[in-house]
C-alpha cells in the first residue's frame, strides 16, 4: 500500500462519520511509521475560516494492511503512537458500577 491509498482510504474512512462536514486531510501533520500512517484531519469550514470552532479528534491511523485505527482524543497523539506501539489499549474498558 502506498501514503496515497492509505490517504484515500482514510478519506473514505472519515467521511460517513462527519458528513455532512467536509473533512481535509493534513498532509503536512501526516506521520509515516513502519506499519502504516497517522493522517491528522480537520474540517474544510473550518480551514477557510467559515467557523471558529475546529473539530475535536485524534489521529487515523492506516496501518500498510489497510486496517484502519482510529486513535481517540482523550489521548495525545504522542500517548497514543506509544500506547499503539506497545500493544497497549487505546481505549480503557469502562469500570463497573455495580458494588
Amino acid at each position: 500500500m502506498t501514503i496515497h491509498e492509505a490517504e484515500e482510504l482514510a478519506r473514505r474512512y472519515l467521511a460517513p462519520i462527519f458528513s455532512p462536514i467536509k473533512i481535509v486531510i493534513l498532509p503536512q501533520y501526516t506521520i509515516e511509521k513502519g506499519y502504516g500512517w497517522l493522517f491528522d484531519y480537520e474540517s474544510k469550514d473550518y480551514l477557510e475560516g467559515k467557523t471558529k470552532h475546529p473539530l475535536l479528534h485524534g489521529l487515523l491511523l492506516v496501518e500498510k494492511s489497510g486496517k484502519i485505527v482510529p486513535f481517540p482524543t482523550y489521548l495525545s497523539p504522542k500517548e497514543a503512537i506509544r500506547r499503539y506501539e506497545a500493544g497497549l489499549p487505546l481505549v480503557h474498558p469502562h469500570k463497573s458500577q455495580a458494588g
